[in-house]
């Protein structure tokens, strides 16, 4: 009796691992791989960003930040790309406040929003407590032939 249970032990003093890496490997690829596309789908909502000659919102990646994403659409807010209403985002953004972990918000609206919502938007970030906002814009490209806007050098005729 006393021969099996000392054989029986001899087998947990050495525990294969590998499986147990491979698994966490796997894990890490499948992360990976859903990270980035969320973040293209944050992208690819249907929105034109007001334009600017100096796009400043890709230039704040900061690697200690929680990066926020919200989109204000014409009836309502996606916090990534996940549809919610204002008291929705309220909530979400102080849980995520409250996480005393510092955070970015990057806000994306379509420059056919009235002002006023933007605004509204804003408001609503700064009274969870973020304060690191970015408006996101794309960058414009100045055509010479289209635009109204004179360009250095031209003379009045």
């Amino acid at each position: 009796m006393t021969d099996e249970l000392e054989h029986e032990d001899e087998g947990f003093q050495q525990v294969n691992i590998t499986p147990l890496l491979d698994l966490a490997l796997v894990l890490l690829v499948i992360f990976v791989i859903s990270i980035s596309e969320s973040a293209d789908a944050v992208k690819s909502l249907p929105i034109l960003l007001p334009q600017s000659e100096y796009p400043a919102a890709a230039n704040h990646v900061s690697t200690n930040n929680l990066r926020i994403s919200i989109t204000v659409g014409p009836d309502s807010w996606y916090l990534g790309n996940r549809n919610c209403s204002m008291g929705q985002l309220q909530d979400e953004l102080n849980h995520l406040s409250a996480s005393k972990r510092p955070a970015s918000v990057d806000i994306r609206a379509d420059r056919r929003i009235p002002y006023q919502r933007i605004i509204s938007t804003l408001d609503l970030v700064r009274s969870s407590g973020i304060h690191n906002i970015y408006l996101e814009t794309e960058s414009f490209e100045l055509n010479p032939q289209a635009s109204s806007v004179p360009t250095k050098g031209a003379s009045g005729g």
